[in-house]
């Protein structure tokens, strides 16, 4: 027989080397699991419009422009090594410990949304209007600078006169962000 105080050792010796074996295994198992991207960019905008950009795991791209009257369909690829920047990206940003919500709601604003999935793993980032932080609160902007350099990635792989760009203001709040740190 075991004593009681050698048993509770065995025990968490056990315990630690299962977790140990799990933490290798799904790390080992996630290298290679499949990645599928939706974006999108709403708002009111004029002579351009919203648009949604969905990438299944086999990388075959389909961006929707919401033109009026006719929305636009446009298909294309996107390269292995374009999924490993932004996989590269999510990383250094910890994209999955983000929030779900930042900035805020106003009347004439635009909301970025991005969702990333990766294997079993899957999470949704909004970005509202950011613009009053640049100025008056900066320090604010860290960590929603963080998803904002994810989504620009993605906003990268595709350039297209009608679908609404406004990475010109994201350099805005990343530029503040900095500063505010």
């Amino acid at each position: 027989m075991i004593p009681a105080s050698n048993t509770h050792l065995l025990f968490a010796l056990a315990f630690v080397g299962l977790l140990a074996g799990c933490a290798a295994t799904s790390k080992e198992a996630g290298a290679n699991d499949p990645v599928s991207v939706t974006a999108s960019t709403t708002g009111r905008f004029g002579p351009v419009y919203s648009w949604r950009l969905a990438v299944n795991a086999d990388r075959d791209a389909r961006l929707t422009i919401y033109a009026y009257p006719k929305k636009l369909i446009r298909e294309f690829e996107i390269s292995t090594n374009q999924v490993s920047q932004l996989l590269t990206m999510v990383n250094r940003e910890r994209f999955f410990d983000l929030r779900s919500d930042y900035g805020e709601i106003v009347p004439d604003g635009s909301t970025d949304s991005i969702t990333i999935t990766k294997g079993r793993s899957s999470h949704t980032v909004r970005i509202h209007f950011l613009m009053n932080w640049v100025h008056n609160e900066p320090a604010k902007l860290k960590e929603p600078a963080r998803a904002v350099r994810v989504f620009n990635v993605v906003r990268g792989w595709f350039d297209d006169k009608e679908a609404v760009d406004l990475r010109k203001y994201d350099q805005m709040v990343l530029e503040a962000a900095e500063k505010g740190e």
